[in-house]
């Protein structure tokens, strides 16, 4: 009985998947007691690592410490079924199958349906009955999803292989998708006898299986060469196992390949595959701290268009001894959730991948992720020695976007949002304010090096007129000049004047619209957008008069205000007495949420602005 399994064989045990890692007796139990050491699929659901009592009988793929367990061989596990029974049991009507097996397929011991009666009438049942039916009719499926089916074979037991292999192009010809993912495939000759048949089939899931080396002993040829889409995530492959399925011109017209979440780490320098078709290239959730560890890529996938690298340890271009990676084809890039919390990082981008046009960063330090940065640190990575802990935090998510727009020259969209033009110069403007607010002390060839778009932006926005002097203390620039486009803003609350970090000051383009402003404060605050407004308190005087009813309009045209308040007017003025003045009160504006540029309430030559803040 021992003899029908082996190191590597998939089982199933009350829906749990795992893999045969050793078949033996252990220590320390029944004498004479044969085990299976496994590894679960799903690493809680084991007790260990492969030891016991300090004795290591295997070793798993999975680095978790929970993966394995050890299970009695007289154990009854779960059924295994072919492809065409798989399908039946997902797809087809009883009566169909049996006829097609000479017997029942497995999940036919469910009980059968029964007529239903309600108040002593016979109502038709219309559930899934009638589904079935539908669904009964194999040649019309296009998309087939058999995962988690305890699928492991092609053929039935004592089938030929051609018989099987006419069955599968015979029963389901026009199935373009197919999900095979956890089941209990362990070899790649499965799959390519399942696929060889199906001469229509694009797309091919295989997530959660666990596989071995590919043998290419039987077939002829390529028994994948029609897929475009292959997906591996899950399935704990290590290089050596890619490099044997890729290798030999199979996969020949792939264009999208995932890896996600297979623990991967730099390949070894021998490392060789060649997908010339490839366009999208998925390795999320896995090992990769630098993007110098890839630089194996445009090796392997000459047109590569699209990569994601989310959720794994990035947090540099080049590793520490390696000189920066090259990327010349990749237009779209995802990092969100790594590890990059300098903003060189994005200065490095622009040489490691020229083409780059579509950007996804969330999630990261710089842009407030798990790793914060620095309270005492601004947006810019240069010690602040204004800040304080108390002050609000710069790097909002709204200011960060900006950073990174003006640093990265040609991208068009930021974490899913497009760019427009308006939005790319205040970017670039912002960035050229925080470059001069915290490197006054640098020469101009200093902070070219530092910052390799600074003498570019220089001159994109006539930057030359004013190097050197304080944006708020130029009073001659050109009106498209950097300091005719920023306006310096005090923020505060009105009820916390006294308090500390109640303020926040910040020089901001005059094209920002009212809505990115109140998105600014909002998160610099930790504000809920709606639950405030914004009042800019102009320098110009309204004049408030006493009530006198007997003016008339006429009147109070000819009313003019002394410095010490009182009416200095003409008859019939006096009849107010020489006592009465006129009271002058500050003249505030709603910056009413909209659209509209904040320059649209300022005067021209403004530079310098108080902005109340009040919530409701």
């Amino acid at each position: 009985m021992i003899d029908q399994y082996h190191i590597g064989q998939r089982l199933s045990f009350e829906n749990s998947l795992c893999s045969v890692r050793y078949i033996g007796p252990v220590e320390g139990t029944y004498k004479d007691a044969i085990w299976f050491g496994v590894e679960w699929d799903d690493h809680n659901r084991g007790k260990h690592s492969g030891e016991h009592q300090s004795k290591r009988y295997f070793h798993c793929r999975s680095s978790f410490p929970t993966a394995a367990s050890f299970v009695r061989t007289t154990r009854q596990h779960d059924r295994s079924l072919s492809f065409i029974e798989a399908l039946g049991v997902k797809y087809g009507a009883e009566k169909q199958m049996k006829s097609r097996f000479g017997h029942d397929h497995v999940g036919n011991d469910r009980p059968t349906s029964t007529p239903v009666v309600i108040s002593g009438k016979l109502v038709e049942e219309v559930g899934f009955d009638k589904v079935s039916k539908q669904q009964s009719s194999f040649q019309e499926l296009r998309i087939v999803l058999l995962d988690g089916m305890c699928l492991d074979a092609a053929t039935r037991k004592g089938e030929a292989l051609e018989d099987a292999r006419n069955a599968i192009a015979t029963t389901c010809p026009n199935v373009v998708e197919l999900d095979l993912s956890r089941n209990l495939l362990e070899n790649w000759e499965t799959v390519g006898r399942i696929c060889q048949p199906l001469e229509k089939l694009k797309i091919l899931r295989l997530n959660g299986n666990r596989f071995g080396s590919f043998e290419q002993k039987e077939f002829a040829i390529d028994p994948f060469r029609r897929i475009k889409e292959l997906s591996l995530e899950e399935c704990l492959l290590d290089w050596n196992q890619m490099s044997s399925v890729f290798s030999n011109n199979y996969f020949s017209s792939l264009q999208f390949l995932s890896l996600s979440g297979n623990h991967l780490l730099r390949p070894s320098d021998d490392f060789k595959i060649s997908l010339g078709n490839l366009r999208e290239l998925n390795l999320d959730f896995n090992e990769f701290s630098s993007l110098t560890e890839l630089d194996w890529i445009n090796k392997c996938f000459p047109g590569l268009v699209k990569l994601s690298l989310q959720d794994n340890q990035i947090s540099s271009i080049a590793g520490p001894s390696l000189k920066g990676a090259t990327f010349p084809t990749v237009s779209d890039l995802s990092l969100s959730r790594n590890k990059i919390a300098a903003w060189t990082f994005l200065d490095e981008l622009n040489l490691a991948m020229p083409a780059l046009r579509t950007l996804r960063i969330n999630a990261n330090p710089i842009f407030g992720g798990s790793r914060k940065q620095d309270a005492g640190s601004s947006l810019l990575g240069m010690p602040s020695a204004s800040q304080t802990s108390s002050t609000p935090r710069e790097s909002t998510v709204e200011a960060a976007f900006m950073m990174t727009v003006g640093r990265l020259a040609k991208i068009t969209s930021l974490n899913y949002s497009h760019i427009t033009p308006q939005e790319r110069m205040n970017a670039e403007l912002f960035y050229l304010a925080e470059i001069e607010k915290e490197a006054t002390e640098k020469t101009r060839q200093q902070l070219s090096v530092a910052h390799p778009r600074y003498l570019e932006l220089c001159e994109k926005y006539d930057r030359d007129s004013v190097v050197g002097k304080p944006v708020q203390n130029s009073e001659a620039e050109l009106p498209d000049s950097l300091a005719a486009r920023l306006v310096n803003i005090r923020f505060y609350r009105s009820l916390l004047r006294e308090q500390s970090g109640a303020e926040y000051r910040k020089a901001i383009p005059k094209s920002i619209d009212i809505y990115r402003l109140k998105g600014l404060v909002a998160r610099t605050f930790g504000l809920p957008p709606l639950s405030f407004r914004l009042i800019y308190e102009t320098e110009l005087l309204d004049e408030v008069m006493p009530n006198r009813p007997e003016l008339s309009e006429e009147m109070w045209d000819r009313i003019s205000v002394s410095v010490d308040g009182k009416v200095d007017g003409e008859e019939p003025w006096r009849k107010l007495g020489s006592d009465a003045t006129v009271t002058a009160k500050q003249k505030e504006i709603e910056l009413v949420d909209s659209t509209r540029d904040l320059a649209h309430f300022l005067e021209s030559d403004v530079r310098d602005i108080n902005v109340r803040i009040e919530t409701y």
